[in-house]
């Protein structure tokens, strides 16, 4: 899921889904996560004469884990802000700044990846061990290019179509503030100057 919303005239907030290790992962964390780790605290408990604490700090820390777990698959918020002329990109304590007219283009970062995805065992602690290697994928970052910068949005991946999608909406807000992509820039040039070659020639025209 891609959150980008305007919370301010100029501004613009970029929320971006990541790229999971696949079924995998969320099968690990969830067998030595949140059971692993809560019953060796049972067991110490135990061991050490507080049995009546066993239950009581297993779910506690079983649910310390998955707040954790869930928290650090969130990325941070990304905020764009377009003043006088420049853009302001804010990541937590990650800053980009740049003249408007010195950002090149927006684009993205591809990798290719290959899932590895959970097995067929009937038995669900071992489908961790009977996996299968999926089809090659991309997933992208959205980057800002400069003339000797590039800066990324953010530093996880995302599915390929969810960063298409959001680079075209960084795009779109950025041209509601008048910036226009280099190679849109050298086309335009040429126009301006047989314009100005063509104004002289029809008002001699008009005068004669």
């Amino acid at each position: 899921m891609i959150l980008l919303e305007t919370v301010a005239p100029g501004e613009m907030t970029y929320e971006a889904a990541t790229e999971s290790n696949g079924g995998i992962g969320k099968v690990r964390i969830l067998l030595l996560g949140i059971v692993g780790v809560p019953g060796l605290v049972a067991l110490l408990l135990s061991e050490l004469g507080f049995g009546w604490l066993a239950v009581p700090g297993a779910l506690v820390v079983g649910a310390l884990v998955f707040a954790y777990w869930r928290w650090s698959e969130k990325p941070l918020p990304v905020v764009l802000a377009v003043r006088r002329g420049r853009l302001h990109v804010t990541s937590g304590r990650r800053q980009f700044d740049i003249a408007l007219t010195d950002l090149e283009s927006v684009s993205i970062d591809r990798r290719e990846i290959q899932r590895i995805q959970d097995g067929s065992a009937l038995v669900p602690a071992t489908m961790a061990i009977n996996t299968t290697v999926g089809p090659v994928g991309e997933i992208v970052r959205v980057s800002l290019h400069g003339a000797n910068e590039t800066f990324l949005l953010t530093e996880e991946y995302q599915p390929y179509s969810a960063g298409l999608e959001g680079m075209g909406k960084v795009r779109v807000f950025l041209r509601k503030h008048g910036w226009a992509p280099t190679e849109e820039r050298t086309e335009e040039t040429p126009r301006k100057k047989r314009r100005k070659k063509a104004s002289p020639s029809s008002d001699s025209t008009s005068t004669s």
